[in-house]
């Protein structure tokens, strides 16, 4: 993600308000975001199963995913997480 994007101060001030990156120094986050790439997925869409996320990482910028497991015992869906930008 180039600093001339229009996503760019969007994007690094959600890095920069996420518990998870809030610690990091402004250089460092704009080094990230260098090696970020902007995907988009439709509402109620499976977005990834687990072997898109071994050798990737994502960071939510807006909306929400659901983290779901199906059982096999039952077929019913249970769901682990629901997580948020950042």
């Amino acid at each position: 993600m180039r600093s001339n994007s229009p996503f760019y101060s969007v994007w690094f001030n959600t890095l920069r308000l996420s518990p998870l990156f809030s610690s990091l120094d402004e250089k460092t986050l704009q080094d990230m975001l260098l090696q970020f790439h902007r995907k988009t997925w439709m509402k109620n869409f499976p977005a990834m199963d687990s072997s898109r996320t071994i050798d990737r990482f994502y960071v939510i910028i807006s909306g929400r995913m659901k983290v779901c497991r199906i059982s096999p015992d039952t077929g019913r869906e249970l769901t682990i997480f629901l997580m948020g930008a950042g």
